[in-house]
């Protein structure tokens, strides 16, 4: 009985110790990029003092730190549970659906991940009691109704993440005017929208607005189904935003710190992602967001281990 005791003790202090490895370091493959957060930490612009109505004026958040974000017991993808999804919700244009295929292939290598558009699915199954009217024109679907009865419904069993897409303008309840995209931590499922990102024209400058403005907002709510916070450490796509003004200012760069939290969740190669989103963004003409990837892989240098 005694030697039994100690064995459960022994194993209680093994299993203790291996957690705390995990969070504080990782496994070997985790930490071999350690040194590569600090290098580029360089780059990290320091947060402005928010402007009156700006997100940080009026919302109190608490930092989530590196450390505290992997001791938070943190679900990870596996090989059974590993896609993210994307789900078209009621009617695209032609500049829309070329979006869809852009952000798929965008949020393939932001999160290094498989990601696969599903079936799209009718508008119609949102009720009247989820929708409303702000003006003649402008209908509001209501993100609750999406995500809890409409998107936690259709998420594929290996999906870990699931995003669904709409043309149409979202409002998250009675007393908010509308949101940009909203995301639901425990189900891994959220919404964006197309309505507010000036998506309706051809011209190549429209199109790359309206790209790097969803973009912007799919990869910040996949975030979140992360479990990564909205960043206080630095200029961040996770920072928060109340307009469009300021979601336009961010960029699409994850800082240091948020890129730390990503990685030692997937465990993905840090050199292999920034040189594959540098040239998808080249490739798309957001030269602006290109050069900053540009410039975390030149602090690094070309013959450093990822």
């Amino acid at each position: 009985m005694v030697n039994t005791f100690f064995s459960l003790r022994m194993l209680q202090v093994v299993v203790c110790c291996a957690l705390l490895i995990s969070c504080n370091a990782g496994n070997g493959k985790r930490n071999k990029g350690k040194d590569y957060f600090k290098v580029i930490s360089v780059n990290d612009i320091k947060l402005p003092v928010p402007k009156p109505g700006e997100w940080r004026a009026r919302h109190v958040e608490e930092n989530q730190s590196f450390d505290r974000y992997c001791k938070q017991g943190q679900l990870q993808a596996r090989d059974d549970f590993h896609k993210i999804y994307l789900l078209q919700i009621g009617t695209f244009n032609n500049t829309q659906q070329q979006c869809l295929k852009d952000i798929q292939v965008y949020l393939s290598l932001f999160f290094q991940l498989p990601t696969e558009n599903l079936p799209s699915v009718s508008e119609a199954l949102i009720p009247d009691s989820a929708k409303r009217k702000t003006g003649a024109n402008n209908v509001q679907l209501l993100t609750t109704f999406i995500i809890d009865t409409i998107l936690v419904q259709t998420k594929p069993v290996d999906g870990y993440a699931l995003l669904g897409l709409t043309s149409k303008d979202l409002y998250p309840g009675k007393n908010w005017n509308y949101v940009f995209g909203m995301a639901s931590y425990a189900n891994r499922v959220g919404v964006s929208s197309f309505y507010r990102y000036n998506c309706n024209a051809e011209e190549p400058r429209s199109y790359q607005t309206c790209l790097r403005r969803i973009i912007a907002t799919a990869s910040h709510e996949i975030g979140h189904m992360f479990s990564i916070k909205h960043c206080l450490s630095a200029v961040c796509v996770m920072n928060g935003s109340n307009s469009l003004a300021e979601s336009d200012l961010m960029p699409l760069r994850l800082c240091s710190v948020c890129q730390q939290k990503l990685q030692w969740n997937l465990r993905y190669k840090n050199l292999v992602r920034l040189k594959q989103l540098k040239e998808f963004l080249q490739k798309k003409g957001l030269a602006s967001d290109a050069h900053d990837l540009h410039k975390d892989l030149e602090v690094v240098g070309p013959t450093a281990n990822d």
